[in-house]
């Protein structure tokens, strides 16, 4: 089988589609696509495949549409489900009584009114109207068919009633029975089209008229070998067939005749769909699902040229196409190609005289139309110049031809082809704006440049990587993530258009030009005062943007070249340009605590309901890159907090009672505007003990009530609560006084004896240390009482600690803090100094035997505030525990956090609050605390 043509995506077992083969595929009024396979009916909502549970592996060899809002599912053991298009586990088994049992299988099921029919396939209409069932026999034709006649269609009209058979058609007037049309070998599904049936024959294509079935269209002598399996209309004028032996074919009919195209050649198609946004949709029996998008036939593929495949192509036009692995391919006058130029090739535009630049990786030419090249590097030479390669753009005005390369801008005159001025350093890319001036990008900036003496007249901090002129003053920036700029050249001021990443800008034709990023191919235009722009985007995917489109022209006949790297996209831009379908939400599933519901904007619940679960279908073409799905909930108005999707479902749980809207979005993020929407108000009713009297009533009695307890307990209740905290603040108070006049003493003692030793090497370093004391001192002193300090300020003073301590010891202490994003120091508060024993410990285990490195991680965990402090152990150290000091000190600083916490009405546990780590290399103590206001 040949590979997909451009727009056709194909869906198999890694999407989600786990079945070995697929008998067919249907579209149903909402927009959803089913097929069914030997795995079960599985239903697309354009995100995920989704079985319905009742047909969970089985084979479903035949399914049709029963009525607006029901499939039949015909299995292969004769069983048949009838589903509920709106609800996919909503499934009724349709018993058919032991008198008239099926001998072969069911082909078809219809609802006409009260009355349903099953066709079979052994010569039976199978009627049941109410609880009574009956039988229709056909009778066999003497046409040579010789088998049981399969009931492939049955239709009402006003005076008919139709079966169309493998063996040919049958009409019921009055209640007799007619053949018609008793040479016609009929097969396959029904298409409605031009407000007529068109039922596919083998051989031809039948419509059905008032007076029945009349031949219409013989396939072979439009060409088509062997006989037909499948056909749809895709159009009034265009029919596409599915052919025994020339695959899937499309016959599109006008004034002047008919052509005939071969789509693609597939040998095992067994169904064919068209769904809402003229998406077609071909089953195979083994290759899996195919999907040609409404825009498949738009563009032109060619992926080789001479036999070669172009890989990257970099430049395409009708006398010239530049491959980046391949080389350059002039067309010469007899229409052949040949390679001119071979090599990488990085880069070509087109210039004056119909001419193209093309840059490879160590050379550039300028290659004529009947394939004569000038080389640039040579006249860069002869001017005493060495172009550095890639060229990375180029841009012409006149005669004058700017090339941007890696070490400069280069303007030639393209008649004399002769050097004028170069401007040096990296460039990106460049526009001669007028006479004077010349605008060229680099990686960091947009630099307008005097073109006469090559001074910056104004320089802009953007990361460029394109720019384009729209008239003499507006520019058109692309670049790596500020956006699609609009540049005012004479104010010096732009504003960004559309946000993201855009690689490569285009001129297409006046204030018309194609754009590329990440997000895909657009043609944006602009008004005559370029202040106003409309963007359309043009569809790529599912192709992917793996095809990196390097360059996109127009010619003057209409046609649009695309480079890619899987070749040339050709394609008319006025037919491209034409409106789109826009992808559109629907709900697809709801499910309340197990129970499936049908999809509906208004969903009632129980009253002992707690969770639900929405899930979205997302209908037509849509591109994941730029679209994004989005909910929120009560009243929508400018203020309401849009949050996103990473799938098409949600589940809610604790739903309250009353009324509560839930809203669902696809919003364009290039343009912040919203493609579809839909909401799902849920209704869920209260018990009368929770209606809003009865509460009333009870609140007014509650507050009685309480009014008359606390009058009577609240004196008490004060004085004793008074008391707890006054011995509580007491109890804080002394520890805060314990703890600084320790740490005083502590410093002082060791602070004399410092400045001692300090002073025999350097006056200067003493006054340093005796300033770092008294920061520190005065510190201890301001803090006594404070119950909190934040954590920015803790930090602080430890660093005046540890450089205290780096003097005293005589070695390099080097305090390392990492903060997570997320977290505000000044907003988080602790005891005060309760990270002075941790930091001791650290110098203890590691900082007394080298020049110590200490990390500080602060981090947010699980609602936890988490302090990391580790350090390198010595190689030496052979001592697995604290010593006695430093056990005591982090003893009693976790006293002291214990203490805070009942302060805060929280219970802590010590093994939670602090834990040690010791590896063979590292001392690791971590403080997790909760965050408190």
């Amino acid at each position: 089988m040949e590979s997909p043509p451009v727009g056709v995506e194909v869906f198999r077992s890694e999407k989600g589609l786990n079945a070995n083969a697929l008998y067919g595929v249907l579209t149903d009024p909402n927009g959803f696509v089913w097929v069914h396979t030997d795995n079960g009916l599985y239903r697309y909502d354009g995100h995920t495949f989704r079985v319905a549970p009742s047909t969970a592996g089985r084979d479903v060899i035949l399914v049709n549409m029963v009525d607006s809002v029901t499939i039949a599912a015909l299995s292969f053991d004769n069983s048949i489900d009838l589903i509920d298009i709106r609800k996919l586990s909503s499934s009724l088994i349709l018993e058919i009584p032991d008198s008239i049992k099926l001998n072969s299988f069911a082909s078809t099921v219809r609802r006409f009114g009260d009355t349903l029919y099953v066709g079979t396939s052994d010569n039976r209409i199978l009627r049941r109207f109410g609880a009574e069932w009956g039988t229709i026999r056909i009778p066999r034709l003497q046409n040579g068919f010789v088998h049981n006649a399969r009931i492939a269609m049955i239709e009402r009209s006003a005076n008919h009633f139709i079966a169309a058979t493998s063996a040919g058609s049958w009409f019921f007037r009055e209640q007799i029975v007619e053949p018609d049309n008793a040479s016609a070998f009929i097969s396959g599904k029904p298409a409605f089209s031009d407000g007529k049936w068109w039922i596919p024959g083998r051989l031809m294509l039948h419509s059905l008229g008032a007076d029945g079935f009349e031949p219409s269209i013989l396939y072979q002598s439009y060409g088509i070998k062997g006989f037909v399996h499948q056909a749809i209309w895709r159009t009034p004028s265009e029919l596409w067939l599915a052919t025994k032996e020339d695959g899937l074919v499309a016959i599109r009919f006008s004034k002047s005749g008919f052509t005939l195209t071969r789509l693609l050649d597939i040998k095992e198609v067994s169904g064919l769909a068209q769904d809402v946004s003229g998406t077609i949709w071909v089953s195979t029996l083994r290759n899996g699902l195919f999907k040609f998008h409404y825009w498949f036939d738009r563009f032109t593929e060619i992926e080789s040229v001479n036999g070669i495949r172009l890989d990257k192509t970099v430049f395409a036009a009708d006398f010239l196409v530049v491959s980046e692995f391949n080389g350059t391919f002039q067309r010469n006058k007899s229409g052949a190609f040949s390679n001119i130029l071979q090599g990488p090739t990085h880069f070509a535009e087109a210039t004056i005289d119909n001419k193209v630049v093309v840059g490879q990786i160590d050379k550039a030419y300028i290659v004529s139309e009947d394939g004569k090249r000038t080389d640039i590097e040579r006249i860069a030479r002869e001017a005493g110049y060495v172009i550095q390669h890639p060229i990375k753009d180029s841009y012409t005005v006149g005669r004058d031809i700017a090339l941007s390369a890696p070490n400069g801008v280069y303007v030639m005159d393209g008649i004399s082809e002769t050097l004028r001025r170069v401007y040096p350093g990296r460039s990106t890319s460049v526009v001669l704006l007028d006479s004077h001036r010349i605008v060229v990008g680099r990686p960091n900036q947009l630099e307008i440049i005097n073109r006469m003496d090559g001074s910056v007249i104004r320089a802009v901090s953007y990361r460029v990587t394109a720019i384009k002129k729209v008239d003499s003053n507006i520019l058109l920036v692309g670049t790596n993530g500020d956006g699609l700029i609009r540049f005012d050249s004479n104010k010096g001021e732009g504003r960004v258009l559309i946000p993201g990443a855009w690689s490569t800008l285009q001129r297409v034709k006046e204030r018309v030009f194609a754009i590329v990023g990440a997000a895909g191919l657009f043609i944006v235009e602009f008004d005559e005062q370029a202040t106003e722009f409309k963007m359309k985007e043009i569809p790529l995917t599912p192709i992917g943007f793996a095809q990196q489109v390097r360059h996109v022209r127009l010619s003057e006949d209409g046609i649009l070249w695309l480079s890619t790297s899987n070749g040339i996209l050709k394609t008319n831009l006025d037919v491209l340009m034409k409106p789109s379908p826009s992808p559109q939400l629907r709900i697809s599933e709801i499910n309340s605590e197990g129970i499936e519901m049908l999809p509906t904007d208004t969903l009632q619940l129980s009253r002992e309901s707690e969770r639900i679960s929405i899930a979205i279908g997302i209908l037509g073409e849509m591109n994941p890159h730029i679209h994004k799905l989005e909910y929120t909930t009560g009243v929508i108005d400018s203020t309401s907090s849009w949050l996103p999707l990473s799938q098409p479902s949600i589940e809610i749980e604790s739903i309250r009672k009353g009324q509560t809207s839930f809203h669902f979005r696809l919003r364009n993020v290039l343009t912040d505007e919203t493609v579809s929407s839909v909401s799902l108000l849920v209704i869920k009713k209260p018990y009368w003990y929770e209606l809003p009297w009865v509460i009333a009533l009870a609140i007014v009695l509650a507050l009685g009530a309480t009014v008359i307890m606390t009058t009577l307990t609240l004196r008490h209740s004060h004085r004793r609560r008074m008391d707890v905290l006054a011995q509580e603040d007491r109890m804080r108070e002394f520890e805060r006084i314990a703890v600084t006049r320790l740490l005083t003493s502590h410093y002082l003692f060791n602070a004399l004896a410092t400045i001692r030793s300090v002073a025999r090497r350097s006056t200067d370093e003493v006054n340093s240390y005796i300033g770092r004391l008294s920061k520190v001192i005065r510190a201890l002193i301001d803090r006594t009482s404070q119950n909190e300090v934040d954590l920015q300020s803790e930090l602080e003073w430890i660093r005046d600690y540890l450089a205290l301590e780096s003097v005293g010891r005589q070695i390099a202490i080097d305090f390392r803090v990492s903060v997570d994003e997320s977290l505000d120091l000044e907003d988080i508060h602790l005891p005060a100094f309760i990270l002075q024993p941790i930091v001791e410990n650290a110098l203890v285990h590691g900082a007394l035997y080298q020049d110590a490195v200490i990390h500080c991680d602060i981090t947010s965990t699980n609602n936890q505030l988490r302090i990391s402090i580790r350090n390198t152990i010595n190689a030496d150290s052979t001592n697995p525990i604290l010593s006695g000091s430093s056990s005591r000190g982090l003893t009693f600083m976790t006293e002291r956090l214990k203490g805070w916490g009942r302060y805060h009405g929280l219970q802590l546990d010590t093994n939670q609050v602090l834990s040690i780590q010791r590896t063979d290399t590292e001392w690791t103590t971590v403080l997790s605390l909760p965050f408190v206001n």
